[in-house]
């Protein structure tokens, strides 16, 4: 028996050696799971491209991993009423009216921080239901050869119609106009090989006459109308000759039906100028339009290879276009313009709250800019304190705002009118 004793006490220590490192890789493993099951899901309404870039770098940052789930509106606010009881989901990401709807069906949990109390408040959601992260303003890229070849440039949405002759109206013709602002629009353009700053900015701001009440630091928030009045009836007034070097104007910009980013624009002039003066107003610009294209990104294209003037576009794509050399400048209109916001928020009673919470915060901080900017997305940040905004933002830019916006119904039917009355001429 002694002769067979060192064999069992071997067979015991390595059983019990076996046991133990068992029980240290098992609890090593558990904690590298956990580590791995660090995660959050967004559902998104946006293109799934941005969002991809967002989900990536912030891995990479965080170890945290971005599920990406792209779906359309209407699929996006069914799923998350579907799993209302037990969500899946932690952040939403899409356009205002989305978020807007997913409020209104309490689908959001309210949240808010120091980080995300630097957004302007006409970026917010009521109570706090929702964060804009960032913001594409409609503007024009105006062709470098055009204006070389214009004594009066426009920089007023009504100069654009004065490339056709206008019914003079109590305040004279638009091509009037476009005389008065002859300086401003020789001065509204952006991206100047970066020679603006925090302080050339404050002094355009301040040096400017202040003409409305409302402001935000993204620059003025314009709540009146700037449309002509509309002449009931047929008139024996006089007929306005315009500028003879504007007569050829010639204008692109993407169909109201093919995207939200420009069809925002003409629930704007809506809200601020009335349906009646903007669709005569752009039943005026009918005939300029070259090309109603079916891409955001068509425009600016036609304006810098000479096959329109002034492309009515959005502006993270006329920057593209600058920065790949395209001969363009940028314009702000002077009455203001339209801009589609970008918002996110918390899914109400999300399963990884605290994790979505850190991405919801980091999306509006210069890192997640910075990223869509390397990536070719120029974007307005919402937020007004992160050097991204100032590289990328301009004082001159004026904002189109309403007191009372448009309902979905509204924004259908002016839709539907614009489509029978100017697109297809058929009232």
């Amino acid at each position: 028996m002694r002769r067979y004793l060192p064999v069992l006490l071997m067979a015991c220590f390595i059983a019990v050696s076996v046991i133990v490192w068992s029980y240290y890789l098992a609890g090593y493993a558990g904690d590298k799971s956990g580590e791995k099951m660090k995660a959050i899901t967004v559902y998104t309404a946006l293109s799934v491209e941005p969002v991809a870039v967002l989900a990536q770098e912030y891995e990479r940052l965080t170890k945290v991993t971005v599920h990406v789930i792209p779906l359309s509106e209407t699929e996006l606010l069914a799923k998350l009423q579907e799993e209302a009881s037990a969500p899946r989901g932690d952040i939403i990401l899409g356009g205002t009216a989305l978020l807007k709807k997913a409020g209104r069906q309490e689908l959001l949990a309210a949240y808010t921080s120091e980080a995300l109390d630097m957004i302007p408040e006409r970026f917010q959601g009521a109570a706090n239901l929702w964060t804009g992260i960032w913001y594409d303003p409609v503007v024009w890229a105006v062709n470098q050869d055009y204006l070389l070849h214009r004594k009066t440039p426009p920089s007023r949405w009504t100069d654009l119609t004065a490339a056709v002759p206008l019914i003079a109206g109590p305040e004279g013709s638009a091509a009037a106009k476009t005389a008065e602002s002859v300086d401003a629009a020789t001065k509204n353009t952006v991206l100047n090989d970066n020679d603006q700053n925090d302080n050339d900015q404050n002094d355009q701001n301040d040096a400017r006459p202040i003409e409305l009440e409302k402001k935000q630091k993204m620059g003025e928030l314009v709540t009146v109308a700037f449309l002509p009045p509309v002449v009931a009836g047929p008139q024996p007034m006089t007929v306005s000759t315009p500028p003879k070097d504007n007569q050829k104007l010639r204008l692109a910009m993407t169909d109201f039906l093919a995207a939200d980013a420009a069809a925002d624009l003409l629930y704007a002039f809506v809200s601020v100028n009335g349906e009646e003066k903007t669709l005569a107003y752009l039943k005026k610009m009918h005939p300029l339009v070259v090309q109603y294209a079916k891409f955001l990104a068509t425009p600016v294209r036609m304006a810098g290879m000479g096959e329109a003037d002034i492309a009515i576009a959005v502006q993270s794509e006329a920057i593209r276009y600058l920065r790949n050399g395209f001969p363009i400048k940028i314009v702000y209109p002077e009455e203001g313009t339209a801009a589609l916001i970008t918002a996110a928020g918390l899914v109400k009673n999300s399963p990884n709250a605290e994790n979505a919470k850190l991405f919801l915060e980091w999306l509006t901080q210069d890192a997640a800019h910075a990223t869509l900017q390397k990536s070719g997305y120029f974007y307005v940040p919402t937020n007004p304190e992160i050097t991204t905004y100032r590289d990328i933002a301009d004082q001159r830019l004026r904002l189109l705002t309403a007191e009372k916006e448009l309902s979905p119904e509204q924004r259908r039917e002016v839709l539907d009118r614009w489509v029978q009355t100017v697109r297809l001429e058929m009232k």
